[in-house]
């Protein structure tokens, strides 16, 4: 018989979010999907990371649409709510909903 796994005891819990643990370990229980950048299928929009501060891991992701236009576009900068541990941009609902605002 395999032994019960045991788990760090809870400090806080935010379902359905997160849990954080007495030895510091964080728990993310929602927005852990990601979907890769690319070309959209759908809208054609092309999405690329980069990362900001190489140090930290802070990365953004690009969107711009599929076109070879020299036209000049406009500038939308979205910063999803998720306090920097519940989500990010590569999360499918928000990535499919800024290819379509794309």
């Amino acid at each position: 018989m395999d032994p019960i796994p045991t788990y760090p005891e809870i400090s806080i819990d935010v379902p359905p979010y997160l849990r954080v643990h007495k030895n510091g370990t964080i728990e993310r229980l929602a927005g852990i999907h990601v979907v890769p950048p690319g070309i959209d299928p759908q809208t054609k929009v092309i999405s690329k990371d980069i990362t900001i501060i190489p140090k930290t891991g802070l990365t953004a992701r690009l969107y711009s649409p599929n076109n070879s236009t020299s036209k000049k576009l406009p500038l939308i900068i979205y910063f999803h709510g998720g306090a920097y541990c519940i989500s990010s941009a590569s999360d499918p609902l928000y990535h499919n909903s800024l290819n379509k605002l794309v």
